[in-house]
């Protein structure tokens, strides 16, 4: 019969009587699926997850982590990716558990590709958004939080508005004689030296905090798409030459500073039942500056 070591984790002693607010792992290889009706399939997508339990009993030596990784692989394995299977797996943690550990806390992050239609044209492409699944379980509480990465493009009112001050002051020296035609203005317009100043743009990326309910159905893609549509101008993934005209025709007509896209972002998911709280993380990163610009709203 082969020699089985004694269980260190179980009988070993400790260097100081301690509890610990969490013992486990972090950025586990783990593959999660979605339910088809999620719109991103059935097909098992990479991901990385965090799997960590409490120890409230000061003399306890560890975690039995294996037992961590197991069963999380199992109700991953098994089941679509919500929050009601990762309450699933934060009680078996806590089960496994149950002499030293009332709290588990749960962590999944993986991209959700997308195929996005282009504005315009017939193309199409990939687009992957970052999203983050986040549970923390106690006997009393269960906090669920969804985070998710939108980027977007944003183009600076003010830049816009200095432009307009070279344009106007170019067309008045260009036509200082007067007698000017539509025919005139027409040919100016589309010469490369007539525009002689554009605003800057720059991509930019809405991080988005949420809180709901383990039971909510809240769509994530439904949300996608409402932050999009609420933004104005999301960044493209395949374009012809109409789609790319159309996007700075978007960038024109919203024109937004951080503070402006955080204000839209608020009134949007405001309007949104299943979110019970959330924080969002506006950062423009500046084309102008060295530096980024950055703002950040509460629902509360």
């Amino acid at each position: 019969m082969k020699n089985i070591s004694p269980d260190i984790v179980a009988n070993g002693s400790v260097p100081y009587a301690k509890r610990l607010q969490k013992a486990g792992m972090n950025d586990v290889e783990q593959m999660v699926r979605f339910e088809k009706a999620d719109g991103f399939g059935e097909a098992p997508l990479p991901a990385l997850v965090d799997l960590h339990v409490n120890v409230n009993k000061e003399n306890a030596k560890g975690i039995h982590m294996s037992r961590l990784y197991l069963m999380t692989q199992e109700v991953l394995g098994s089941n679509p990716l919500n929050f009601k299977t990762l309450e699933k797996a934060a009680d078996q943690m806590i089960s496994s558990h149950s002499d030293q550990a009332d709290t588990a806390y749960i962590c999944v992050r993986t991209e959700l590709p997308l195929m996005r239609n282009a504005l315009k044209s017939e193309y199409r492409g990939w687009r992957h958004y970052p999203v983050c699944f986040e549970l923390k379980k106690t006997h009393e509480n269960l906090e669920c939080t969804l985070k998710l990465d939108i980027l977007y493009s944003s183009t600076c009112p003010c830049s816009a508005a200095l432009s307009r001050e070279l344009i106007q002051a170019n067309f008045k020296s260009s036509f200082a004689e007067g007698n000017v035609s539509v025919e005139d203005v027409h040919e100016w317009l589309g010469k490369s030296t007539s525009i002689n100043a554009t605003p800057h743009g720059q991509r930019s990326k809405a991080r988005l905090e949420l809180k709901i309910d383990v039971s909510s159905n809240l769509s994530i893609l439904s949300l996608i798409d409402q932050v999009e549509s609420a933004l104005g101008t999301p960044v493209q993934a395949a374009v012809k030459r109409e789609d790319e005209q159309n996007f700075a025709h978007l960038n024109a007509s919203n024109l937004m500073f951080v503070e402006d896209a955080a204000r839209v972002l608020a009134k949007s998911l405001d309007q949104h039942d299943l979110i019970k709280d959330y924080k969002v993380e506006v950062t423009h990163y500046e084309s102008l500056h060295a530096h980024n610009a950055q703002a950040v709203v509460c629902k509360y």
